[in-house]
């Protein structure tokens, strides 16, 4: 079960990416504005944002089988789409169409693994999913470009739409839900309530700045920077976009561990302070070189995706299990809805401000730093009250 899953989480990561690599030649092929490349690159996220809460109070309700099948065929419809248009308009519907399918996946998916596994190790069992769909990530790097030069971009989306239909016969075959639970099933108020304490907006907001940005990076202007404002090749932007996934993988696996040990908050704080010291080190050094800005991109994937299965972890801190979706959408749309609104503002800033590629960057970077260390103070002071 926890393979199947992992398989469609995925393709989920790969799409949320895929235009970190691709996002200039696609903008060069469609002569698109930095402002549109924005907007196209914000158009999975907001509907993947939309999506988040009825997602999250559907897979309460529904079986994770039938959901993540449904996400698969939709992906892959989304993904052809994506392959085929011609104009601005049908790509971002496409994207759109992406956002709302990949949504199916993660949500019902940590359902059903706390159901089958319990709080006990939920940490662990989550850090495995998550490596395993930041397989996905790592994909959506070096890999898709190496298969754009080969074959095209709209050929390599075609074919990675015909191989998710294929993921999604197996999920049905796979994932198994543990049924005699979903009788069960919660009002909606009993969610909402354990939404409304401090603590889990200090959460929410964590997830909006912290995901947010590393997303945006991550996804779009991370291969931007690199070309653009720090003056990498092409292949060596790959190259450190392909890292920060490969940390993404470790650092899901680590901190998901750690967080069963040492609590979810204490780990969260610390992944969010060494994403100050990636944004500084990347935003400040008016020269970066490849080995440095290597090690910055690893860390910034394992203290990124580490923090994400640690802060959807914390589910555990609020609730039972009947209401893991609908708590989780609810994070999940905070962290989405910053992903979209920071890829699309990112766009704004870049093609405004009157200076030079480099300082662009620079003050980009900087801003995401200090929002950083704002929402890890808002976390940390909700915790020490809620302990008292």
């Amino acid at each position: 079960m926890i393979a199947a899953l992992g398989g469609a989480y995925f393709f989920s990561n790969f799409h949320r990416l895929a235009l970190g690599v691709l996002g200039a030649q696609i903008s060069a092929d469609l002569s698109l504005t930095s402002l549109q490349t924005g907007t196209l690159g914000s158009a999975l996220f907001y509907s993947y944002a939309l999506m988040q809460i009825p997602c999250g109070y559907i897979s309460d309700r529904v079986s994770a089988r039938v959901l993540v099948s449904l996400a698969c065929l939709l992906t892959a419809a989304g993904t052809v789409w994506f392959a085929c248009a011609s104009s601005f308009a049908a790509m971002v519907a496409a994207r759109a169409l992406t956002g709302v399918s990949t949504s199916l996946v993660y949500i019902p998916a940590l359902s059903a693994i706390r159901r089958q596994f319990g709080d006990a190790s939920f940490g662990a069992m989550t850090g495995i999913m998550v490596a395993m769909g930041q397989m996905g990530a790592v994909s959506a790097a070096s890999p898709l470009k190496w298969l754009s030069s080969l074959w095209g971009w709209r050929n390599a989306f075609a074919v990675i739409g015909a191989v998710t239909v294929v993921l999604g016969a197996l999920a049905w075959a796979l994932v198994k839900d543990a049924d005699g639970e979903k009788t069960v099933h919660p009002p909606l108020s009993v969610g909402l309530k354990c939404a409304g304490t401090p603590l889990f907006g200090a959460v929410a907001a964590w997830f909006f700045v912290t995901g947010g940005t590393r997303l945006c990076f991550q996804g779009l202007w991370g291969g931007m920077f690199f070309i653009k404002g720090r003056g990498f090749a092409p292949g060596e932007a790959g190259l450190l976009l392909t890292l920060v996934s490969l940390g993404c993988i470790i650092g899901s696996l680590l901190m998901g561990r750690l967080s069963d040990v040492w609590g979810n908050v204490r780990t969260m704080i610390a992944g969010s302070l060494a994403l100050v010291v990636v944004w500084l080190g990347l935003g400040c050094a008016s020269d970066v070189e490849f080995f440095a800005a290597a090690g910055l991109c690893l860390l910034l994937g394992a203290a990124g995706a580490g923090g994400f299965t640690v802060g959807f972890s914390s589910i555990r801190l609020f609730a039972a299990k009947e209401n893991t979706g609908l708590l989780t959408g609810i994070v999940n749309l905070f962290a989405f809805l910053g992903s979209a609104l920071f890829t699309q503002l990112s766009g704004s800033i870049i093609s405004t401000l009157p200076c030079p590629d480099r300082q662009k960057y620079s003050a980009l970077l900087i801003v995401f730093a200090a929002l950083c260390c704002v929402s890890t103070c808002v976390l940390g002071f909700a915790w020490r009250r809620e302990k008292r």
